[in-house]
C-alpha cells in the first residue's frame, strides 16, 4: 500500500480510535515501511506538542463581543439592504411620475383632432379600406371568371362562396374592433 493510504489509520491511532487488531496491522506496516514510519514519528511528536502546551481558554466576554459584532454587522446589512430598498423605490415613483407627466403634457399639446383622428379614425379607415379590396378583389376575380368561360352556374356558386366569405370577415373584423354585429344584416 502507499504511505497516504495509511495517514488516516496513523491519526486514528493517536486519537485512540483503533481496534486491537487494526493497531497492529499498523504497528506491523510500520515496521517495514521507512516513510511511513518518519511521517508517524513527526505525528506522534507534534501531538505531543500539542499535548504539552496548556490548553487556552478563551476570554470570558469573548462570546459578547462576538455577538455584538455580528448584530452590529447585520444591522449595518439591513440599514443598507433598506437605503438601496428606499432609493430603487424613489427612482421607480420619479420615473412613473416623469413618464406620466410626459404622456399629459403630449395629450394636452396635440390638438384635439389629431387625437381623434389617431384613436378612431385611423383604425375606421383601415378596417373600410382593407374590406374594399376584399371586395374589390373579388369582383376582379368574378369578371376574369366571366371573360373566360361565361358558365352563369359557376358563376353563382362564385358569387355566394364571395358573399359568404365577405360576410365572415366582416364578422371577425368587427368582433376584433368591438364593433356591434346587428342580426338584421
Amino acid at each position: 500500500m502507499q504511505p497516504c493510504d495509511y495517514t488516516e489509520r496513523m491519526s486514528l491511532s493517536l486519537d485512540g480510535l483503533l481496534s486491537e487488531s487494526e493497531e497492529a496491522g499498523l504497528q506491523a506496516h510500520l515496521a517495514g515501511c521507512e516513510s511511513c514510519r518518519r511521517q508517524w514519528e513527526a505525528m506522534c511528536w507534534v501531538s505531543s506538542a500539542l499535548r504539552a502546551e496548556p490548553a487556552v481558554s478563551p476570554a470570558p466576554d469573548l462570546t459578547l463581543r462576538v455577538t455584538a459584532r455580528i448584530a452590529q454587522r447585520e444591522a449595518r446589512r439591513q440599514r443598507v439592504r433598506g437605503s438601496v430598498r428606499l432609493l430603487s423605490g424613489a427612482l421607480g415613483l420619479w420615473a412613473s411620475a416623469g413618464l406620466a407627466s410626459i404622456v399629459v403634457l403630449l395629450l394636452l399639446w396635440q390638438p384635439p383632432w389629431y387625437v381623434l383622428l389617431l384613436n378612431v379614425l385611423l383604425p375606421v379607415t383601415r378596417v373600410v379600406l382593407s374590406t374594399l379590396a376584399v371586395l374589390g378583389n373579388a369582383l376582379l376575380s368574378v369578371l376574369r371568371a366571366l371573360s373566360r368561360e361565361p358558365l352563369i352556374p359557376l358563376l353563382a356558386l362564385y358569387a355566394a362562396v364571395a358573399v359568404v366569405c365577405t360576410r365572415l370577415w366582416m364578422r371577425v373584423v368587427s368582433t376584433r374592433w368591438g364593433l356591434a354585429v346587428r342580426a338584421d344584416e
